[in-house]
């Protein structure tokens, strides 16, 4: 073997003995801090374990108990500074903003949920981010705030944009078609709760199926369609039932009994109130309760039963004023007054609505205090006091008026958001070119030129910029002006029937003077009073008139053509105008309304009731409306004395 070979052996025989110690002295270090570290690990997921554990008990008594669960969830927070697991720490954020939240402490849970979207920004959570958005714009909700809950609902649902994570996107889309739904905007409401559901997967999350099930019922109810809102809230009914989840079980079955009421089904109405009341009761929610009481109150309301109807109310005012809530009370309040008004008790009638008026300056609900100007208004009225009619009047034009200038103004910053996108991108590809330009500009070293150049492009942005604002202003100018002809219709209208109201027929009448003595061309008037109503006032209450009224116009309005015209003349009185239409035709369209009516009965105090109407007939001579009016009043007379329920022409012989 070469000498050199030798040494390259033996030197590397000499150097494996120490090499081999180190590494076996290593390998006993790494093995000697495996349990150490082990132990460190498994005590810090031993306390992230119990901490979540912790928390999941607690997110099942929210509703129940929430000042526990604050005291619990800032229990595990502890103090600042302290560390957590990440998803520790956002659980425990996320049920202090929602037992605030069930307190009905918007501006606390507001200011929680700031701070859980804060801690999930610096984990770098986006679907955290989105649902800690989503709470926010529930407390924005609550706290008036439409248009800072619109921003927090978008910007969550930004954020879970193409993440998959649908659930969470579900929910955020649940809760925009709410605040849609309160808005009054049905379409959008509809779009968002179909998109929802559409997403949502009842294996995966049944309670945010149910949820959304129960939102598409609140929708369909207003739009009318009542069957298809009954069937989507009994499969939410059936969802949370299956799931024990009383909070879900009790929304729809307050809503099922809104539908019962609204087709004329009161008494069954009651019975589910009552149910979801129970429900409310179970889980200490006296806001639910206050809920329960107020729509039993006005279930009873529509029985004619005075003294359930009161008693209901009132213990409705009473809880919601234990709970602070303005709103509920001045709302239950209102709902008094007007009972107390129609039932002829006008002076307890002011004196309730007075009291729901002081509330006015505190509570923020617009349609609320609208509601409150329309019947103190109505209760001045039947009081004679005129002056004061009208400044409760004056106020709800006001309100209103606001009101309409602010959907407009919304309407026109949607146009402008939607402008900015595209001068966007516009001035993304303006940009890029004039890159390119000053690029080539720098090149050939003309500098002057470039400047020049700018000044150009300022001064068309600068007329481009005024140009839009004025299109915008022309868009508000034309939404002003669509509120105000709104309001003057509203004006024009008999609000119990929808027919028009006196003024607007007697404006109706001059014009079909001025038509006649231009033309030539005659029409026939036909006053009709329906029979015995006072009997029907007196045996059912003014709700049974009213609902009579409304349905006699029901009537009126399916059988006359476009070109006519009907309106409440008085209590129970009604003039139809017949343009170009002979003394025969008009006693034909007379005779099929009083037939129509006789075959008719109204379901009043659980009973099927008839009622009949007598008309006075008459044709325009050219004399006056004055004496057409009279001679129309006299040939009803006529009929009143004959038996009534008959069809009388001035002139001919009864």
């Amino acid at each position: 073997m070469p000498y050199n070979t030798i040494m390259v052996v033996r030197f590397t025989e000499a150097m494996f003995i120490p090499v081999r110690y180190m590494v076996t002295l290593l390998i006993l270090c790494l093995f000697a801090g495996v349990p150490l570290q082990a132990q460190q690990e498994s005590e810090g997921n031993s306390d992230t374990v119990r901490q979540m554990a912790m928390l999941e008990e607690l997110a099942a008594s929210v509703e129940m108990d929430p000042e526990h669960v604050l005291r619990g969830a800032m229990a595990v927070l502890g103090p600042r500074g302290r560390e957590l697991d990440p998803g520790v720490e956002l659980y425990a954020r996320a049920l202090i903003s929602d037992a605030y939240q069930a307190q009905g402490q918007y501006e606390l849970a507001l200011d929680a949920a700031r701070q859980w979207e804060a801690a999930a920004s610096n984990f770098q959570d986006r679907v955290q981010q989105a649902m800690a958005l989503n709470s926010q714009g529930i407390s924005r909700w609550y706290l008036g705030q439409e248009a800072e809950s619109l921003t927090a609902y978008r910007t969550g649902l930004a954020l879970v944009d193409g993440r998959n994570e649908p659930d969470t996107e579900a929910d955020i889309l649940n809760n925009l078609g709410l605040l849609y739904y309160e808005m009054g905007d049905l379409d959008k409401a509809l779009d968002n709760f179909l998109s929802a559901l559409r997403l949502s997967d009842e294996t995966r999350n049944p309670s945010g199926m149910g949820h959304t099930l129960n939102s598409l019922g609140l929708v369909y109810r207003e739009l009318g369609q009542l069957d298809v809102a009954m069937d989507h809230l009994n499969r939410a009914y059936t969802i949370h039932s299956r799931l024990g989840n009383r909070r879900g079980m009790s929304d729809a079955l307050n809503n099922m009994g809104v539908i019962y009421q609204q087709q004329g089904r009161a008494d069954l109405a009651i019975r589910y109130y009552e149910q979801s009341m129970e429900l409310e009761k179970e889980l200490g929610n006296g806001s639910g309760v206050a809920e329960g009481l107020s729509n039993m109150g006005e279930a009873s309301a529509i029985l004619q039963e005075m003294d359930e109807a009161v008693s209901y109310f009132n213990r409705a005012a009473t809880e919601y004023e234990a709970l602070g809530d303005l709103v509920g009370e001045a709302s239950v309040l209102i709902n008094l007054a007007r009972l107390y008004r129609r039932d002829g008790q006008l002076d307890r009638a002011f004196e309730i609505g007075s009291r729901a008026m002081a509330l006015n300056a505190d509570i923020s609900d617009r349609s609320l205090k609208l509601r409150i100007f329309a019947e103190l208004a109505e209760i001045h009225a039947v009081r004679n006091e005129y002056a004061e009619a009208y400044q409760m009047l004056a106020a709800y034009m006001s309100l209103a008026g606001q009101v309409q200038m602010e959907r407009a103004g919304r309407r026109t910053a949607e146009l402008e958001d939607k402008l900015k996108l595209r001068e966007m991108d516009r001035e993304i590809s303006s940009l890029q070119q004039e890159q390119d330009h000053q690029d080539s500009l720098i090149r050939m070293g003309v500098s002057a030129l470039l400047l020049l150049l700018t000044m150009i492009l300022l001064l068309v942005l600068g007329y481009r910029g005024k140009a839009r604002a004025n299109r915008l202003m022309h868009k508000a100018n034309k939404e002003l002006r669509a509120a105000r002809d709104e309001l003057h219709r509203l004006a024009r209208i008999d609000p119990l029937t929808g027919l028009y109201n006196r003024r607007a027929m007697t404006e109706r009448l001059s014009q079909e003077r001025i038509r006649y003595e231009r033309t030539g061309r005659t029409f026939s008037l036909v006053l009709g009073d329906v029979d015995h109503f006072k009997h029907v006032n007196d045996r059912f209450g003014h709700g049974g008139g009213d609902d009579v009224l409304t349905g006699v116009a029901r009537v009126f309005k399916d059988t006359l053509r476009q070109q006519d015209a009907v309106a409440r003349w008085g209590g129970e009185e009604f003039l139809l105008l017949l343009p170009e239409t002979s003394l025969e035709g008009a006693k034909v369209v007379a005779e099929k309304i009083r037939i129509t009516l006789e075959e008719m009965t109204f379901p009043l105090g659980g009973q099927k009731v008839g009622v009949t109407i007598t008309f006075g007939v008459t044709l325009f001579d050219g004399s006056s409306i004055g004496e057409a009016l009279r001679r129309a009043d006299a040939a009803l007379y006529e009929g009143k004395k004959s038996g009534r329920n008959c069809v009388i022409v001035s002139g001919e012989d009864s």
